[in-house]
């Protein structure tokens, strides 16, 4: 095959493991990259910056597959091609390390992120300026990476940076800036600011459902926040209709068997937990077990399982029964 047919074949290559990505079919999409690799290493050499984005969106599908030392060797590689190649200062550069703080973030490498992202910042905001639309992503991502850290006066300013870069750019009604109203929410109820949080909570749903109508998956998740930030306020009853509400969108989207099912099970809950109907309480955390149970890794007890298995014996104690209890608490 001649080279220009060689270079065809792997942009058609490329193309097809990016709409597999964006699919999540991550085994799939990896071997469609790596084929991709390698005709542009045989034809273009090793140290081409398209080379080096191959070697990124490897990296991206190792790390959404948890394989984050695979993901770690990739996107050094891609990182180290683009600086040679393009110099420190350029726009694919931050693109690199962006994707490697990223999976730091996933692997709860918290400090390496923060200082990948905060690098990826810098270079943005050279080349495009201060605050520019390119900035919003690697704001947000910094945002969740303080967030994970407990640290909410940095997470706040991250959030509100890049929410007003998204209203700025394309109005308030936006799902990109609902995204930033949840995720200030989430860090107000971290603070135990719940009123505040079910503020911005509301304002997402109502852009949300505004935007893609009663039942997209993203609503979903910003219902099942705001149904927590009610149940901390005690608008016990608000809170039951969010909650299920949120259940039903995560079902119809996602199946009975999905992590956003779990998710919202656990919060309906601790929402009844709350309200001392234990029975109930248990009933759904007994399901979100369930399903957690079936996504964690063998012999692997996972935070959200952990964290079910608390709810349980409370439960357990709120209805009488200490023994259940002990059992659930290990």
């Amino acid at each position: 095959m001649r080279n220009g047919a060689r270079c065809t074949a792997t942009t058609a290559r490329t193309s097809t493991g990016l709409l597999l990505l964006s699919q999540r079919k991550l085994d799939e999409a990896l071997a469609w990259f790596e084929q991709s690799r390698e005709i542009r290493e045989s034809v273009l050499g090793g140290d081409d910056p398209t080379v080096g984005e191959t070697e990124q969106m490897i990296g991206t599908c190792l790390s959404l597959q948890g394989n984050f030392q695979g993901a770690y060797t990739h996107l050094r590689r891609a990182l180290e091609i683009y600086e040679q190649a393009l110099g420190p200062v350029h726009p694919r550069v931050a693109e690199a390390l962006e994707s490697l703080g990223v999976a730091q973030g996933f692997n709860d490498e918290l400090v390496e992120s923060q200082l990948s992202l905060e690098r990826a910042l810098r270079i943005v905001d050279a080349t495009a300026g201060r605050d520019s639309a390119m900035a919003a992503p690697l704001l947000s991502d910094l945002g969740y990476t303080h967030l994970a850290a407990a640290e909410w006066t940095k997470a706040s300013r991250y959030f509100e940076r890049s929410l007003a870069i998204h209203v700025r750019e394309s109005g308030e009604h936006n799902r990109l800036a609902a995204s930033e109203l949840l995720a200030l929410g989430i860090v107000r109820n971290d603070m135990g600011d719940a009123a505040g949080a079910a503020a911005f909570e509301a304002r997402a749903v109502a852009i949300l459902e505004q935007a893609h109508g009663p039942w997209h998956p993203e609503l979903g998740r910003a219902l099942r926040h705001l149904g927590v930030s009610l149940t901390n306020l005690g608008r016990f009853a608000e809170a039951e209709s969010v909650m299920l509400r949120a259940l039903a969108i995560a079902e119809k989207n996602f199946g009975s068997d999905s992590p956003a099912v779990g998710n919202a099970l656990r919060s309906i809950g601790d929402h009844y937990s709350d309200r001392g109907e234990y029975d109930k309480a248990r009933s759904y955390s007994l399901r979100a077990l369930a399903i957690y149970e079936k996504l964690e890794a063998p012999g692997h007890t996972s935070t959200g399982v952990a964290y079910i298995l608390g709810d349980l014996a409370r439960s357990s104690r709120g209805l009488g029964d200490p023994e259940g209890a002990l059992d659930y608490a290990g």
